[in-house]
């Protein structure tokens, strides 16, 4: 196996002034520089007087109850017990939960933190423990219930989770039925391609399953058979004690709600003031407050300056009657995007967070809810982004002269077709389309006496046999790729392998192609996990 570290922005001009001009934004993030060691070591220190040891405590029991539950082996086990210990600090990271771990980047976010902590707990000389938030609470089950593969033909084919969630439902709520799971996992059994481990990894995905479980404990157990054995402790926000920790925030948000605005205006101006537009569009009735009733959430909106309401389900109440419903259930409530990384810090002692792009993006969003609490942003540090090339991939890239990059792969495409016949093709049919046009256009001239609307049937005639014609030349393109299937099979195998649909490895393909070909070891065994200090870009790893 190799790696390399290729330069590469990130797709987000504010994440890339975080990663290589951090003194340009660097009062967006409370002026926390991932790329320095004092930042985490001042972090610490603040840590020391604000986590409260009361909560410290019950996080640790319910997480011990929640993680024994899920079979965690002893080496996550052992890390939430340093957890316990006052001094021990977080390097925290999440995701949705999605089926099969969802896309790549996932377990990347994992390593990311678990390398972090490790590399942390050496400079600080102190405990470092890696965290995943299991993001439970979500309730966009569409974004959740799918996974992409490539198929023995190297097609991209999306497996969607025959399970139906009423709107409004959190994934922590959403029950899985065995026939469903047992479906999905016969047809992803079908679609990918025979290999070694096709088998076993299989019997994994079924063994981590119970009936009547969540996606969330079943995402969570899938995790913890792949980096478990390395240690690292699974948060589910959603567990009813941890519920109960949070309830001195609800209250605030609920009481504090001029404050929280005047902050997030604030917040909102800086980003733009730099010329960012914001990563999280302002919603200003939004209290950052969820409502949950029978595991669905609304948003808790303000109604007027002394009540809220409950978006969608009408429930509207003061201020103090939603103070009081909190005391009661505080189960009741959830964070939205901008109020979950307070949670976080509220709950854990939080010496840094390791997000995406986006989530970098967004977390000076956030400072608005940090600053109207009185509390600080955590450093943010962006996660590694990898390109995983499997040795096949990595032949055909040699002979066809294309390194990591989608437009030379369409480009050796296109050259090759053009070649086999296509240059003739394309001549041929742009002359179809040009006389097209210009044929119905003087017949409108001709007839244009017969009134105005000659012109917009000759326009609206024109588009449907460009339309037709557009489809003839597909079609046509189609049986020179045939002729040429080979060469065609080769540059779409880099293509779908790299670039599914158009979109990065990593945040398009389940880890399953990769997992019964090569197993997982190989993250494992990667150096670079966590490198706060290293250049912006993508790891290439040829396996």
């Amino acid at each position: 196996m190799k790696w390399s570290l290729q330069a590469e922005n990130s797709g987000n001009p504010l994440t890339d002034w975080h990663e290589m001009d951090f003194a340009r934004v660097s009062s967006l993030y409370d002026h926390q520089n991932p790329r320095e060691i004092s930042t985490y070591k001042k972090r610490a220190h603040e840590l020391d007087g604000l986590m409260s040891p009361i909560v410290r405590t019950r996080v640790c029991q319910a997480l011990s109850v929640h993680m024994r539950r899920l079979g965690a082996p002893a080496a996550s086990m052992g890390l939430l017990n340093k957890l316990r210990d006052p001094r021990t600090v977080a390097v925290v990271t999440g995701q949705q939960a999605g089926l099969f771990t969802g896309p790549l980047f996932a377990l990347y976010k994992a390593m990311s933190a678990m390398g972090l902590a490790r590399r942390l707990e050496q400079e600080l000389q102190r405990p470092v423990v890696p965290v995943f938030w299991v993001a439970s609470e979500d309730h966009d089950w569409a974004e959740v219930n799918h996974a992409y593969v490539l198929s023995t033909e190297d097609e991209v084919r999306r497996i969607v989770l025959p399970v139906e969630a009423q709107p409004h439902q959190m994934i922590y709520h959403t029950v899985l039925e065995s026939s469903a799971v047992e479906q999905v996992l016969r047809q992803v059994y079908e679609i990918l391609p025979e290999a070694s481990g096709k088998q076993d990894t299989l019997q994994t995905l079924r063994d981590a399953f119970v009936s009547g479980m969540s996606m969330a404990d079943w995402f969570a157990k899938i995790l913890l058979s792949i980096l478990g054995e390395q240690g690292i402790i699974l948060f589910d926000p959603c567990l009813p004690e941890l519920r109960e920790l949070t309830l001195p925030v609800w209250e605030q948000v609920l009481l504090r709600r001029s404050e929280i605005q005047v902050q997030l205006d604030e917040a909102y101006g800086q980003v733009q003031s730099v010329g960012i537009h914001p990563e999280v569009v302002r919603d200003r009735q939004h209290s950052t407050l969820f409502y949950v009733q029978e595991g669905r959430r609304y948003v808790l909106e303000y109604k007027d300056e002394a009540s809220l309401q409950a978006r969608v389900l009408g429930t509207q109440l003061t201020t103090a009657e939603w103070v009081k419903l909190a005391e009661r259930r505080p189960q009741s409530f959830s964070a939205n995007v901008l109020l979950r990384p307070l949670v976080q810090d509220y709950l854990l002692p939080t010496v840094a967070y390791v997000g995406g792009p986006s989530e970098v993006a967004y977390y000076p969003l956030s400072a608005g809810v940090f600053h109207a609490l009185e509390r600080r942003l955590p450093p943010v540090v962006l996660r590694d982004r990898v390109v995983v090339i499997p040795p096949s991939v990595r032949r055909h890239m040699e002979k066809w002269g294309v390194e990591g990059n989608l437009s030379a792969v369409h480009e050796a495409l296109h050259k090759t077709l053009q070649n086999s016949g296509g240059q003739e093709l394309d001549q041929r049919f742009s002359e179809y389309m040009m006389n097209l046009s210009s044929q119905w256009r003087h017949w409108a001239e001709q007839f244009e006496s017969l009134g105005p609307q000659i012109h917009d049937l000759a326009e609206a005639q024109i588009s449907r046999e460009l339309a037709g014609i557009r489809r003839l030349r597909q079609k046509t393109y189609h049986i020179l790729e045939t002729n040429n299937v080979t060469q065609v099979r080769q540059l779409r195998h880099i293509e779908h392998w790299l670039w599914m649909d158009g979109h990065a490895q990593e945040r398009r393909l389940s880890p399953l192609n990769l997992w019964t070909r090569f197993g997982m070891e190989w993250l494992q065994q990667l150096p670079f996990w966590g490198d706060m200090q290293s250049p912006l870009g993508v790891y290439q790893v040829d396996l």
